[in-house]
């Protein structure tokens, strides 16, 4: 009873936040007065629904909205800077890569405005310049140009900017970081090699077009992404390979492997909904408990949105993070109950996840980008099992160069042979006739599609719950 009251209470918490943070972003009409009435209905439907969970959902709700309310005030600020003249200093974020002009192109945070006005500004901002040399990740630098509109989570962009480096922030993590790069570069060819880094640590600007848009065909770009698919598979390998060793150190290394993570990945928006969500599961399994899927959903979602409310707002990537695990956290088990009497076997439950994983992203991806691939089931069963593998063979090829570089050639052929692997197969699937297809769809057949979404989830669940009441009786009789 007290674990339900708890999940109940967290539910409610959690729901309160992110109704906070989007009324105030979105300004649809959902006042306070709304909630109350909402509220007060459920509460005479459910008696059961103690007084307490009521107003835990309107303290998150006014905490939701207290929160949001500075970087809404950030967002019309810079609404208000687009096309004027701009000097600001700011801190590099991710890695340089190249635009299609010949710019190169990377993110700032830490914003400080000094023209036209003198302000601190929370957000990120995208910045292209032909003069952006000797500038790496970290590095504190002044900008000046034109503000331009930005689409996803950045406050606008800044092109053809002129550049000044004032402060080089390079810490030992980043120098390490940067000489791992270069010697998996050195022992591994590309692209491989920039395949292989894209499966660590999210370095996807490496590769070349052609492997670029091929991934993008087959729908495999999430593997190179900073994919919390791919941390979600470090801590799982941690956690069996130490099984038998004792709870607090694999808990440990597993936190540790999650705060690295972290730090080699910049803090993408799917890596921190990643951690989270390991993170709550870690903590469930170290005190012997499970954890509802929905709750542990919501709950990350929650957290991250309000550490950071762009997420929320702006980024298509935490959506489509979080309705691909959905699909597998939710509706894969339903679907695998339905169809087996105990657990399947791995090719199956490999199968059943990436079906509920594809079925999920299919409607933000057809209502964002306008196309997807009808072969991204097939290219995922045949790349995605051997992504732990192609992780930990890269991972030491590039350490084995820096160490002992005179048997590193040795050490990363399984790397070459893996990564290549996936190279031939994504290049073979990229040549099918019609392998991307052109898809629009509006907002409300969107609404639509996750509605009878939710709706199949609704009656999966309701009959899974049936059989096993019956079983349960046949078994006691």
């Amino acid at each position: 009873m007290r674990t339900q009251k708890s999940v109940i209470l967290s539910v409610f918490c959690c729901t309160g936040i992110l109704l906070g943070l989007a009324r105030t972003y979105f300004e649809f009409d959902i006042s306070t007065n709304l909630i109350i009435s909402v509220t007060i209905l459920t509460y005479l439907i459910f008696k059961h629904v103690s007084t307490i969970y009521l107003l835990a959902l309107l303290l998150c709700y006014n905490i939701g909205v207290a929160r949001a309310m500075p970087f809404v005030s950030d967002i019309n600020l810079m609404k208000d800077l687009l096309g004027q003249e701009v000097l600001l200093t700011g801190t590099i974020v991710d890695d340089l890569s190249y635009h299609e002009s010949g710019q190169r192109e990377f993110h700032i945070d830490h914003i400080k405005m000094h023209e036209p006005t003198k302000t601190d500004v929370n957000g990120r901002l995208r910045i292209r310049s032909y003069s952006a040399t000797n500038m790496y990740r970290g590095d504190k630098i002044a900008a000046e140009g034109k503000v331009y509109r930005a689409l996803g989570n950045r406050h606008g962009s800044i092109q053809y900017a002129s550049l000044q480096k004032i402060e080089s922030g390079r810490s030992l993590l980043e120098k390490f970081r940067l000489n791992f790069f270069a010697s998996t570069h050195s022992v591994i060819p590309d692209p491989q090699s920039s395949l292989g880094l894209g499966f660590l640590v999210g370095v996807g600007n490496m590769l070349s077009d052609e492997l670029d848009q091929n991934l993008r065909t087959v729908g495999l770009t999430h593997i190179v992404a900073v994919s919390g698919y791919n941390l979600t598979i470090l801590v799982v390998l941690t956690r069996r390979l130490m099984a038998n060793s004792s709870k607090i150190a694999a808990t440990a290394v597993a936190v540790g492997l999650i705060s690295v993570f972290l730090l080699l990945t910049g803090g993408a928006p799917s890596i921190v909904r990643a951690s989270i969500v390991s993170f709550l599961s870690l903590t469930a399994w170290y005190y012997g408990r499970n954890i509802n899927a929905l709750v542990l959903l919501l709950m990350s979602a929650a957290i991250s949105a309000y550490i950071n409310p762009y997420y929320l707002w702006k980024d298509i990537g935490w959506y489509l993070s979080f309705t691909a695990f959905f699909g597998v956290l939710v509706l894969a088990p339903l679907i695998a109950k339905r169809l087996y009497k105990g657990e399947p076997k791995l090719v199956g439950q490999l199968l059943i996840e990436t079906c509920c994983a594809q079925i999920l992203t299919f409607p933000i991806i057809a209502y964002i980008f306008g196309d997807v691939s009808i072969i991204s089931i097939l290219a995922n069963l045949l790349v995605l099992p051997l992504v732990p593998l192609a992780m930990s063979v890269t991972f030491l090829a590039g350490v084995a160069n820096m160490i002992v570089p005179s048997i590193a050639g040795l050490i990363a052929m399984p790397a070459r042979f893996v990564l290549n692997y996936i190279v031939q197969v994504t290049n073979a699937l990229s040549t099918v006739p019609g392998a991307l297809v052109k898809l629009n769809i509006s907002l409300s057949q969107l609404v639509i599609c996750y509605g009878l979404i939710i709706f199949l989830c609704m009656l999966l669940y309701i009959k899974s719950k049936n059989r096993d009441k019956i079983s349960y009786n046949e078994h006691k009789s």
